[in-house]
Parts: structure tokens; C-alpha cells; sequence
């Protein structure tokens, strides 16, 4: 989708634009990138399936570099 932001490449701005990111979660996904997919996410502290939920919701996607 052409309104998609890819949690790879994203930069601090987009990160916060989506739904249930903060200041401190946006920084920890730049902090630890990259992510090959959504059990990566969920392996930072205080990420859990349902902010994967909701990331997915506002149009979050993981592309891996293959």
C-alpha cells in the first residue's frame, strides 16, 4: 500500500505517526533495527502482540532486506 511505513526504514517522524508509538517506542525501533519480521518486534521490551495489532492497524510493515 502506498501509505504504508516500513518499521525498517522509517524515519523518527513516521514512526510517530503511528497510532500506538510514543517517543521512547519510535527511538527503540530505531535502536533496533533490522527487523525480519513481527517476532521481532515483540522481542523489545514492552512490545507485545497486541502493539503489534495495532502497528499493523496504522499501517506498520516490516520489509527485510533479502
Amino acid at each position: 500500500m502506498a501509505n504504508d511505513i516500513d518499521l525498517n526504514t522509517a524515519d523518527y517522524e513516521q514512526l510517530l505517526h503511528l497510532g500506538p508509538l510514543g517517543d521512547r517506542r519510535a527511538h527503540q525501533i530505531m535502536e533496533n533495527r533490522p527487523f525480519k519480521n513481527w517476532e521481532d518486534i515483540k522481542a523489545i521490551p514492552g512490545f507485545t502482540e497486541n502493539t503489534v495489532h495495532l502497528l499493523k492497524e496504522a499501517h506498520a510493515t516490516i520489509h527485510s532486506n533479502k
